[in-house]
């Protein structure tokens, strides 16, 4: 009984412990694009990251993210992880 107690409650403080932690779903995204993400959004999911152009045919970045709270939003970066203000990515 007792270790089967024991056993239960390092189940339940593992994934309490797992919760907390950001998912890395980065799959290729530079180095630097991926550190100035994790600097502004350290607790954020990873959900989906696409790699292309903008309009105006610079390089860019585009990462889907999960917040702690449920909200889905989008952050746009270039290739050395400087933020991008801009919704539109070509291929």
């Amino acid at each position: 009984m007792r270790h089967t107690i024991l056993a239960a409650l390092g189940i339940l403080l593992l994934a309490g412990c797992a919760s907390s932690k950001p998912v890395d779903n980065s799959g290729d995204l530079p180095l630097a694009v991926q550190s100035a993400f994790m600097a502004e959004y350290p607790y954020a999911k990873i959900d989906q990251t696409q790699h292309g152009k903008d309009p105006s045919g610079n390089e860019l970045y585009v990462i889907s993210y999960s917040n702690p709270d449920g909200t889905k939003a989008t952050a746009f970066y270039g290739p050395s992880g400087e933020a991008k203000a801009t919704t539109n990515l070509t291929n």
